[in-house]
Protein backbone atom coordinates (compact mmCIF):
# COMPACT_ATOMS: atom_id res chain seq x y z
CA UNK A 1 0.00 0.00 0.00
CA UNK A 2 1.27 3.04 -0.75
CA UNK A 3 0.22 6.40 1.22
CA UNK A 4 0.03 10.06 -0.13
CA UNK A 5 0.24 12.56 2.29
CA UNK A 6 -0.61 15.87 1.67
CA UNK A 7 -2.10 15.11 -1.76
CA UNK A 8 -3.77 18.17 -2.84
CA UNK A 9 -5.65 18.05 -5.86
CA UNK A 10 -3.32 15.46 -7.61
CA UNK A 11 -2.70 12.71 -5.55
CA UNK A 12 0.14 10.04 -6.53
CA UNK A 13 -1.29 7.77 -9.32
CA UNK A 14 -0.45 4.79 -7.39
CA UNK A 15 -1.48 5.61 -3.82
CA UNK A 16 -4.22 3.43 -2.01
CA UNK A 17 -5.18 5.62 1.22
CA UNK A 18 -4.61 10.12 0.45
CA UNK A 19 -4.28 12.57 3.30
CA UNK A 20 -4.99 16.08 3.07
CA UNK A 21 -5.70 18.78 5.63
CA UNK A 22 -7.98 20.57 3.04
CA UNK A 23 -10.62 17.55 1.58
CA UNK A 24 -13.57 19.37 1.29
CA UNK A 25 -12.68 22.98 1.49
CA UNK A 26 -10.71 25.30 -0.96
CA UNK A 27 -6.94 24.71 -0.21
CA UNK A 28 -5.02 28.04 0.79
CA UNK A 29 -1.89 27.23 -1.03
CA UNK A 30 -3.34 25.89 -4.25
CA UNK A 31 -6.66 27.62 -4.22
CA UNK A 32 -8.33 24.40 -5.41
CA UNK A 33 -11.24 23.10 -4.19
CA UNK A 34 -10.33 19.81 -2.93
CA UNK A 35 -13.28 17.11 -3.54
CA UNK A 36 -13.10 14.20 -1.67
CA UNK A 37 -14.96 12.08 -3.92
CA UNK A 38 -12.47 12.85 -6.22
CA UNK A 39 -9.65 10.33 -4.34
CA UNK A 40 -8.98 6.96 -3.29
CA UNK A 41 -9.58 6.67 0.03
CA UNK A 42 -9.45 10.17 1.31
CA UNK A 43 -8.37 10.99 5.23
CA UNK A 44 -8.72 14.61 6.03
CA UNK A 45 -5.69 14.76 8.77
CA UNK A 46 -2.68 16.98 9.77
CA UNK A 47 0.08 15.30 8.20
CA UNK A 48 2.04 16.18 11.40
CA UNK A 49 -0.63 14.44 13.30
CA UNK A 50 -1.56 11.03 11.35
CA UNK A 51 -4.43 9.03 12.54
CA UNK A 52 -2.75 6.00 11.43
CA UNK A 53 -1.31 2.71 13.01
CA UNK A 54 2.46 2.31 12.47
CA UNK A 55 4.18 0.55 9.90
CA UNK A 56 1.22 -0.51 8.10
CA UNK A 57 2.64 1.38 4.48
CA UNK A 58 5.12 -0.19 2.37
CA UNK A 59 5.74 3.61 0.78
CA UNK A 60 4.78 7.09 1.62
CA UNK A 61 4.89 9.52 -1.33
CA UNK A 62 4.82 13.54 -0.61
CA UNK A 63 5.29 15.98 -2.88
CA UNK A 64 5.52 19.86 -1.80
CA UNK A 65 4.12 19.50 1.06
CA UNK A 66 7.14 20.01 3.80
CA UNK A 67 7.57 23.80 2.99
CA UNK A 68 4.27 25.02 4.15
CA UNK A 69 3.74 22.91 7.28
CA UNK A 70 4.86 24.87 10.95
CA UNK A 71 6.79 21.67 11.81
CA UNK A 72 8.36 19.55 9.18
CA UNK A 73 10.13 17.54 11.31
CA UNK A 74 7.02 15.79 13.61
CA UNK A 75 5.42 15.66 9.52
CA UNK A 76 8.11 13.56 8.24
CA UNK A 77 8.63 11.74 12.02
CA UNK A 78 4.73 10.76 11.36
CA UNK A 79 5.76 9.35 7.99
CA UNK A 80 8.81 7.26 9.25
CA UNK A 81 6.43 6.17 12.02
CA UNK A 82 3.64 4.40 9.41
CA UNK A 83 5.68 3.48 6.27
CA UNK A 84 7.74 0.35 6.09
CA UNK A 85 10.11 0.61 3.81
CA UNK A 86 10.51 4.10 1.64
CA UNK A 87 9.45 7.08 1.99
CA UNK A 88 9.87 9.58 -1.31
CA UNK A 89 9.59 13.14 -0.52
CA UNK A 90 9.88 16.15 -3.01
CA UNK A 91 10.29 19.49 -1.64
CA UNK A 92 11.51 22.62 -3.77
CA UNK A 93 14.54 24.11 -3.73
CA UNK A 94 15.59 28.15 -2.04
CA UNK A 95 16.14 29.05 -5.42
CA UNK A 96 12.62 27.31 -6.91
CA UNK A 97 11.00 30.61 -8.36
CA UNK A 98 7.78 29.94 -10.58
CA UNK A 99 8.91 33.20 -12.57
CA UNK A 100 12.56 34.26 -12.47
CA UNK A 101 11.68 37.30 -11.14
CA UNK A 102 9.28 35.69 -8.65
CA UNK A 103 9.98 36.06 -5.15
CA UNK A 104 9.50 32.61 -3.46
CA UNK A 105 6.05 31.49 -2.99
CA UNK A 106 4.61 33.67 0.56
CA UNK A 107 2.90 30.16 1.17
CA UNK A 108 6.29 28.68 1.83
CA UNK A 109 7.32 29.13 5.34
CA UNK A 110 10.31 26.40 5.23
CA UNK A 111 13.28 27.06 2.44
CA UNK A 112 15.22 24.33 1.49
CA UNK A 113 18.80 23.93 0.55
CA UNK A 114 20.66 20.41 0.00
CA UNK A 115 22.90 20.89 3.22
CA UNK A 116 20.58 21.70 5.49
CA UNK A 117 18.38 18.80 3.64
CA UNK A 118 21.43 16.58 4.77
CA UNK A 119 22.34 18.25 8.27
CA UNK A 120 18.47 17.91 8.90
CA UNK A 121 18.08 13.75 7.27
CA UNK A 122 21.80 13.44 9.29
CA UNK A 123 20.44 14.77 12.80
CA UNK A 124 17.32 12.53 12.36
CA UNK A 125 19.43 9.47 11.88
CA UNK A 126 17.64 8.62 8.64
CA UNK A 127 19.48 6.53 5.92
CA UNK A 128 18.41 8.73 2.76
CA UNK A 129 19.47 9.06 -0.91
CA UNK A 130 19.28 12.56 -2.03
CA UNK A 131 18.89 14.06 -5.77
CA UNK A 132 18.91 17.60 -7.05
CA UNK A 133 17.03 18.38 -10.30
CA UNK A 134 18.00 21.41 -11.98
CA UNK A 135 16.55 23.47 -14.51
CA UNK A 136 17.89 26.22 -17.15
CA UNK A 137 17.33 29.30 -15.85
CA UNK A 138 14.63 31.17 -18.28
CA UNK A 139 16.42 34.47 -19.61
CA UNK A 140 18.45 34.16 -22.27
CA UNK A 141 20.98 35.99 -21.03
CA UNK A 142 21.65 33.65 -18.33
CA UNK A 143 20.39 30.22 -20.36
CA UNK A 144 23.66 28.54 -19.33
CA UNK A 145 22.85 28.65 -16.21
CA UNK A 146 21.01 25.66 -14.18
CA UNK A 147 19.64 26.33 -11.44
CA UNK A 148 18.60 23.92 -8.28
CA UNK A 149 14.78 23.10 -8.68
CA UNK A 150 13.62 20.50 -7.23
CA UNK A 151 15.38 18.09 -4.17
CA UNK A 152 14.09 14.49 -4.51
CA UNK A 153 14.67 12.62 -1.32
CA UNK A 154 14.09 8.84 -0.78
CA UNK A 155 14.00 7.65 2.97
CA UNK A 156 14.73 4.19 4.18
CA UNK A 157 13.06 2.79 7.10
Amino acid sequence: MILDVGCGANPHPRSSVNIDLYFGEVSPDIHVYLDPRKVENPIKADAEHLPLRAKIFEKTYSRALLEHLNNPTRALLEMVRVTKSEIELIIPHRFFRNRWWSRPPKEHKWFFGVKQVKRWLNSLNLKYRLKLERKPFPSHLLALLWLPHLIKIEIYT
